[in-house]
């Protein structure tokens, strides 16, 4: 693995530190080392107190539904900002899909996730003229036996969805947004693909990725998909905690550490 990987993976491991389980997992550290530490005092308890607190509050539809908002309005204004085309590709982000090995069969099989959205809308906007080709963009982490790169099986389902081979390019050595423009900027310069792009990802996801291909030198207008926030709040008994909220908060909350990470 080398030191690029290495940096994925300490980014990854902060982020899990900042999320909603990993403060938990971190206050239940410190409360038990300062039990040891300070028997009979009340701070302890206070440290875990507060940890559980920001668990059931990032489990709060509420609080998913704003921290997703955010950023959704920020997603929104920048296809505001579109300058339109003609474009010389749509460029659609991996992470709808995973690499699961089947138990039926042996190889492995793709697992959906609720990200396919960017897959499907990218599809639509091809069919729609946008642009005459579309360009997957997404590796896979190194596992024993190898996995395909997510780009694979982005190919393998356009195909499914009517889009000819020749109109589909894959970048597939990234592992991180910022990978992924970077990947994309050096596909197209040997392609000698040049002009601006259709950009297509999450609406969460996409002022995180439109920074990032501003940084690799992409020229990119913003067709965000997979709009998630009104969904949290529109279900029974919405001011009750829920592990989809949590999970929602927790995709967010990496957004935003991301994002101001510049990363």
């Amino acid at each position: 693995m080398g030191d690029l990987s290495l940096i994925n993976l300490a980014v990854k491991l902060m982020t899990w530190a900042a999320s909603p389980l990993g403060l938990l997992c971190s206050g239940v550290v410190v409360y038990a080392l300062l039990k040891l530490a300070l028997p009979g005092r009340r701070w302890p308890l206070v440290i875990l107190l507060l940890a559980t607190a920001q668990l059931i509050a990032f489990a709060m539809p509420p609080t998913a539904h704003g921290l997703h908002n955010a950023l959704e309005q920020r997603a929104s204004a920048l296809a505001k900002a579109n300058q339109g085309g003609p474009y010389r590709a749509i460029l659609v982000l991996g992470g709808m899909s995973r690499s699961t090995e089947s138990p039926l069969a042996a190889g492995w099989q793709p697992d959906l996730t609720d990200a396919v959205d960017r897959l499907t809308h990218a599809a639509k906007l091809w069919y729609d003229g946008v642009a005459p080709t579309v360009i997957v963009s997404g590796g896979s982490w190194p596992s024993t036996p190898p996995k395909p790169a997510e780009a694979v099986w982005m190919q393998q389902l356009l195909l499914q969805l009517g889009l000819p081979q020749e109109a589909i390019l894959l970048e597939t050595d990234s592992t991180t947004t910022r990978e992924n423009m970077v990947g994309v900027a050096k596909l197209m310069q040997a392609e000698d693909i040049q002009g601006r792009l259709a950009l297509v990802t999450s609406a969460s996801h996409m002022p995180r990725a439109f920074a990032n291909a501003s940084r690799a030198g992409l020229n990119v207008d913003a067709y965000p998909t997979d709009w998630q926030a009104h969904a949290l709040m529109d279900r029974p008994l919405p001011w009750l905690p829920n592990s989809e909220a949590l999970n929602a908060s927790t995709r967010a909350i990496k957004e935003w550490i991301a994002l101001i990470w510049g990363y």
